[in-house]
């Protein structure tokens, strides 16, 4: 079937994606497309927010809401020309590396006002 595990989500057959604790988080609020899909993620180490490619240059910060359990887009990482092939969050740190097919790596850290940059 379309239905993907990964390590810590599955992506359903609606394409919807299902996160650590079982809630349908709302990250995906649009359908992917079956020419796209999530082509990596890493949680952070509280496992409250994700961040995620979906199948572009671009990786996509969630935060889950504690009381709804929604996820809302809380970031963007822009600085890949190709496609994000890998991501990885380090828990104490708070910083994300991704590398991408244009064969750069990027380490981002959040700034004064909470933004990503690298």
């Amino acid at each position: 079937g379309r239905g993907v595990g990964v390590v810590s989500g599955l992506v359903s057959e609606d394409s919807s994606v299902v996160g650590w604790r079982g809630v349908v988080m709302s990250v995906v609020k649009k359908k992917l497309s079956s020419s796209s899909g999530i082509s990596c993620h890493a949680w952070n180490g509280a496992h409250n927010q994700i961040a995620l490619c979906p199948g572009t240059p671009e990786v996509q910060v969630y935060e889950v809401d504690e009381q709804s359990g929604e996820y809302k887009l809380v970031g963007s990482l822009k600085e890949h020309e190709q496609l994000v092939s890998g991501v990885d969050w380090a828990p104490k740190r708070d910083m994300i590396v991704t590398c991408a097919h244009d064969r750069n790596a990027y380490v981002w850290e959040r700034n004064n006002e909470g933004k990503w940059e690298p």
